[in-house]
Parts: structure tokens; sequence; C-alpha cells
């Protein structure tokens, strides 16, 4: 009798095991290796909702105690935790934020949990375009100063960014922000790429540092904390608990993983070490010394260059310019990346990895590197519906080649990074399933959206 069959568990144990998995440089932020304090990692500690475990409603419990502490640890008023990612707390947030059907301003670099918040708000987005680097990296949405995003959001009833950006460039939020509280309206940041920024030297400021009332930590893309590990911090008075706690109520899941609020737990203690805070700052020296030294040889980091142009950016994080295709190949025989796409490849980095390692597997890349970036502007569509809109009405799937001119049923997202390139209620162009159709058959990852069918098509509004 033949065993059964385990496709899962058999991948993974080929992912661990199998040659160039020597680093880790993707998410989660503990690389693999379980850090001090982890020993509730054992199917015992996996447990629900009773007895002495329970949520109280009264803030006693040991789930509430752990959140007020991880909101001392980053400053905040009330912190909420999240085992479904950074996703329930964006899409939460959007929700507590603005009245329900409300024009706000969004940040087109956002993540597709921004795109859920719209439609299930039926909130209408004023999209801020940021600009491109080589028609695939995002930079900062950056206004002229307070004046200019004050006539961006007037009218509107709040503003959701995106800070940092995946690979972790950062423009100041104040004039933003300002802007935002001026007008009395608030401010959403989706930051699940930046929770190690809050209190380390040589990082971006966070988007709590800058007044934002509510912020969004996806802690297992950088930190020690298992995937699926997230937290909404709220400060300030424009927002209130009660409106958080309402969607939270309406959108988390009723059996939360208690491994998963163990992981936060242990974070939250970490948090409150100097010791880890010391050696994410070592890594911040670390990596720009290495900066130096790969761009005296020929190599294109966008980081520095991102600081040349007067941003910050996140050293835990790093992008190479270049052939993305042949540059993650040539990596590859030393460890996994984490985005690769037609113009650049992209590492995660976290304190503890081998920066020699590291050294060794970029130095070759000089071969396929080292052009200068080039800014272009991002491809804006034409909107004919809201999102919900597009989303309730009918809908019929077209071929590929029948999809032009139509107006998208359904999002195209490109993974990594999970940032759409068409919403729906937006119309489709030849350019841009164009730059679908390069993206797949180039292997640069896969689109959510696109049938994977031989023919190939999508859905589209039924008008």
């Amino acid at each position: 009798m033949s065993a059964p069959e385990r496709p899962l568990l058999n991948a993974l144990q080929a992912f661990v095991s199998g040659p160039g998995r020597s680093a880790r440089w993707h998410t989660p932020g503990h690389k693999g290796s379980a850090p001090d304090g982890a020993e509730f990692l054992a199917w015992a500690y996996d447990v629900t909702e009773v007895g002495s475990l329970s949520p109280s409603g009264h803030g006693l419990d040991p789930i509430a105690r752990s959140e007020s502490l991880m909101a001392s640890a980053f400053g905040a008023d009330r912190t909420w935790y999240s085992v479904q990612g950074a996703t329930l707390p964006v899409t939460a947030a959007m929700l507590a934020a603005f009245p329900l059907g409300a024009e706000i301003a969004v940040d087109r670099n956002a993540h597709r949990s921004v795109l859920a918040g719209l439609v299930l708000g039926g909130f209408r987005p004023r999209w801020i375009y940021p600009q491109l680097v080589g028609g695939a990296v995002a930079l900062p949405a950056m206004p002229a100063g307070q004046a200019a995003a004050g006539q961006v959001l007037k009218g509107t009833a709040g503003l959701v960014l995106t800070h940092p950006t995946y690979d972790g460039l950062t423009a100041s939020l104040a004039p933003w922000v300002d802007a935002a509280h001026a007008a009395n309206v608030p401010v959403v940041v989706d930051e699940a790429h930046g929770a190690h920024f809050a209190g380390r030297a040589g990082y971006p400021r966070s988007a709590l540092d800058y007044g934002a009332d509510l912020v969004v930590h996806g802690v297992h893309k950088t930190e020690a904390a298992l995937t699926q590990t997230g937290l909404l911090h709220r400060q300030g008075n424009r927002v209130g608990n009660a409106a958080v706690d309402w969607w939270w109520s309406m959108l988390a899941t009723s059996s939360p993983s208690y491994l998963l609020l163990a992981a936060l737990d242990r974070l939250q203690a970490e948090r409150h070490q100097p010791g880890r805070t010391a050696e994410w700052e070592a890594l911040s020296e670390t990596m720009r010394e290495l900066w130096g030294r790969w761009q005296t040889s020929g190599i294109s980091v966008l980081q520095p260059w991102w600081e040349s142009r007067g941003g910050v950016a996140d050293p835990a994080k790093l992008t190479i310019l270049g052939d993305g295709r042949a540059m993650a190949e040539s990596l590859a025989s030393g460890g996994t990346v984490e985005k690769v796409d037609a113009v650049s490849v992209t590492l995660i980095l976290s304190p503890g990895q081998d920066t020699a390692l590291l050294d060794d597997a970029i130095r070759p890349l000089a071969r396929w590197s080292g052009f200068r970036p080039a800014i272009r502007p991002w491809p804006q569509l034409a909107a004919e519906l809201p999102p919900r809109e597009a989303v309730v009405r009918a809908a019929r799937w077209v071929p590929w080649r029948d999809a032009p001119g139509r107006v998208a049923a359904t999002a195209l997202i490109p993974y990594p990074p999970g940032v759409p390139l068409a919403i729906p209620g937006e119309v489709l162009t030849p350019e841009v399933l164009d730059w679908v159709d390069e993206w797949q058959s180039g292997g640069a990852g896969w689109v959510q959206g696109v049938d994977g069918s031989e023919e190939g098509g999508l859905w589209v509004v039924d008008a």
C-alpha cells in the first residue's frame, strides 16, 4: 500500500533542506530560526478561548494585557493583535476611520488589503499617484509641501498612505499628516514593512512618530514573529477605540491561533529589551558600509540612490537594479530572494544573518547591474465605476484579446508585491495587458485576477 500524499509537507521539507537554501533573504523576519522565548511552538500550546485564556472584555485577560504592553513599546494609545496579517488591520482601520461611502485620498502604491477596504466601505478613492523607477519599483508619494498636500486632500474624509514602499523607501509624512489634521480628518498608514523602525537609530521614522492616527504593522515581514501576525496601533482622538473594536469584531476570526498570539507576546517582551535594538542598529551600520562597497564595484543599489535624493531608506531592504531575473538566478545558489521583477531583485534582511555570505553573493551581480535609475510616471487608468459598484455588478469572462476597452470586474495584482495594477471599475488598456503578459511569461511572479488557462482571459463588468 502506497504512502498517503502530503504535497505541502513534502514541498516544505524540500525547501528547507534543498540546495541553495542557506540564506533566507525574504520574509518572515525570523529567517527559519526559533528566537529566544519561542518554547511555545508546540502542539500543546495550540489552544482556544477557554478558561483563563478567554478575553474578558474588561482589559484584564492575558491577551489584553499583552496588547497593552505592546502599545507601550511603540508609544501608542492602544494596540490590537492580528492573526490575519496586516490585511485585517488595514481593512478595519479604513472602516473605523472614515464614513462609509466617503471619498478618501489613497496612495496608489497600496496593497490589495486597501482595495478590500475600498470595496467593503463603498469608498470612492481619489488616487495619489507616485512615480516609478524602471516602470516597476514604486517611489514614495511626495507632495511639494503641506499646502500642496492640503489641495490633494481638499473635500476628502481622510487619507490612506503606504510607508515604506515594498523596497523600504520613505519620504517625510509631515506634509500629509499636518494637512490632514489641519482639516481634522484622520490618517491611516500601512506600515506593514516598517515594524522594526520605531525607536531604532539608522532607520526611517515610523508613521507613529509623525502623528498618524492608525498605523498598521505586518510584524512577521521583518521581526522575529510567525507569519500571519500583525498589529494595529491607534493614537490621538480622531478615531475611537469603539469604532475599531466594532469592525475588528466583524472581520477578525472568532478562533484566533494562540500560537500566533504567543508569538506577538514574545515580540512585545523583546521590544522592551535594549539588546535587540542594538542588533538592529548594528545591521544598519553594516549595510550602509556594504552599499558603498557595492556601488564602487559598479552595482546599482536602490536604497543609497534614494537617500542621495533626500529620502530615507530602510537598510534591512536591499534592491539591486538591473536584469532582475538574471540576478535572481545568480543568487539562487546562496539563498532565496523576496521579490524579482524585470528591473530589480529585492532582499529582506534581519539581524544575525551572515553579511559576509551576502557580500560574496552580491558582488557577482555587477555583470547584470550598473544602469542608472529611470523615473517614470505611474500608468493611470480611467475609472468608469467606483470599486464597490464594479464588484457587485454582473460580470462575465472574456478572452484576453477582447479585454482592452472593457471595465475590470476584478483586480489585476502582481505577486509580489501585491499592489494592484488595475482596480475594479477601471478601463483596461492594451498597455496594461501587455505588461501583465510580459510579467507572467518572464517568470517574475504570478498575477491574481488572470485566468491561467491556455486561452487566457479575465472578468469584466457585463455592460
